[in-house]
């Protein structure tokens, strides 16, 4: 077991990784645990992106729908977008 590695690896990582990790004593496959899971976040996001990007794209107001409404709607689509945006940042 590589002690001082773990170690260093350990203290930064967030309490969410630690607990997908903590129990593993390989280093290595710690790393592939940690690595496979930002794979996954970033196909997530990217997804999300490209979700939110359509429904910008495809937004429009219907006949019988009100003002608040359709603003309602556009705030949701933008909110979404900037926590993603917010995501990406932490």
């Amino acid at each position: 077991m590589n002690v001082k590695p773990r170690h260093i690896l350990i203290c930064v990582l967030s309490e969410q990784e630690i607990a997908k990790v903590h129990a593993m004593t390989n280093v290595k496959e710690m790393w592939e645990t940690l690595t496979l899971s930002y794979e996954r976040f970033k196909e997530f996001k990217i997804n999300k992106i490209t979700l939110f990007r359509r429904q910008y794209e495809m937004f429009n107001m219907e006949d019988n729908e009100s003002v608040p409404s359709v603003i309602a709607k556009l705030k949701t689509i933008l909110n979404n977008m900037g926590l993603l945006e917010c995501m990406t940042l932490n």
